[in-house]
This record gives C-alpha cells, sequence and structure tokens, in this order.
C-alpha cells in the first residue's frame, strides 16, 4: 500500500508518520532537561503507548495515572485505545515534583507540550483512570512476573 495524503485519516490508528519539527523540540527539551538533572528516568511511547512505557517504569513501585490528561491525536478514543496506543514523539518522564516547573519552563521554550499524567506511588500496584473512573488496578508482581509456569 502507498501512502498519500490520505493514509493519515484512514489509517491513522496503525500508520504512525514522523512530525520532524516536533520531534527536534523534543530532542532539544530532553537533551537539555537531562544536563540540567531534571527527571530521573525516561522512555518513549513505541509499541505498548503508555502501558510499556509507564507500565515498565513503575513496575518496581506502582503508579496511578489518569488518562483524560493525556494529549489526544483523535478525539473520542476508548480508555483501553489511549492506554495501548503507539506515539511518535511522545516521551514519559520521571520529573521530581520540584523540577516540573522549571521542565515547563523547558517546554515552553521549544514550543513543546508537557502533560502530568499521574505520579509514583510506592504501593506495588498499577492504577489507570479515566476520568476519575479505575480502568485498571493491578498489583505489578502479578503484571511483571506472574506469567504461569510450567508444571
Amino acid at each position: 500500500m502507498t501512502m498519500d495524503a490520505q493514509t493519515g485519516e484512514v489509517a491513522g490508528a496503525s500508520v504512525q508518520i514522523g512530525d520532524p519539527i516536533t520531534e527536534k523540540g523534543l530532542i532539544d527539551v530532553i537533551v537539555r532537561a537531562r544536563d540540567l538533572g531534571l527527571y530521573t528516568a525516561i522512555t518513549d511511547c513505541g509499541a505498548g503507548g503508555l502501558s510499556s512505557a509507564a507500565g515498565e517504569m513503575a513496575s518496581t513501585i506502582g503508579a496511578d495515572i489518569e488518562l483524560s490528561h493525556v494529549k489526544l491525536k483523535y478525539p473520542g478514543l476508548a480508555p483501553w485505545e489511549i492506554w495501548l496506543s503507539e506515539a511518535q514523539e511522545r516521551m514519559v518522564l520521571s520529573v521530581p515534583v520540584e523540577k516540573i516547573s522549571d521542565l515547563q519552563k523547558l517546554c515552553d521554550t521549544f514550543d513543546t507540550e508537557l502533560t502530568d499524567i499521574g505520579e509514583f506511588t510506592g504501593d506495588g500496584r498499577l492504577v489507570v483512570r479515566h476520568n476519575g473512573n479505575i480502568v485498571v488496578n493491578m498489583n505489578n508482581e502479578f503484571l511483571h512476573d506472574g506469567i504461569p509456569q510450567r508444571s
């Protein structure tokens, strides 16, 4: 199949077309934020979207995430679509509360969006909400180490 002007509309959920201008701003923010020590962990939203990025980042500590805060490419996505969708030019950073305003200023400088979607909890659970309603509530031990074993 060839990609043309309609590809984004027809197959937008399955085809990700990068945006080099957004990507350049994101790279500038990430490199400067790293040098300034504004984050403690980082991962991208490749395959698996937020579920793998945030889920893995919180795998030993737990997190509470609010999906209604996530900026959407398309309106009307179901919570599972927001949670699982791959997104180009999107990163998940672990930012100490006292450094969020500094990171926001840096993002503003490079015209890059910053959205606070949740926090690490320390309770070992992954809780995902949409408009305050819990859509995922799982123990991280089961989620990451609960693979059935052959007897």
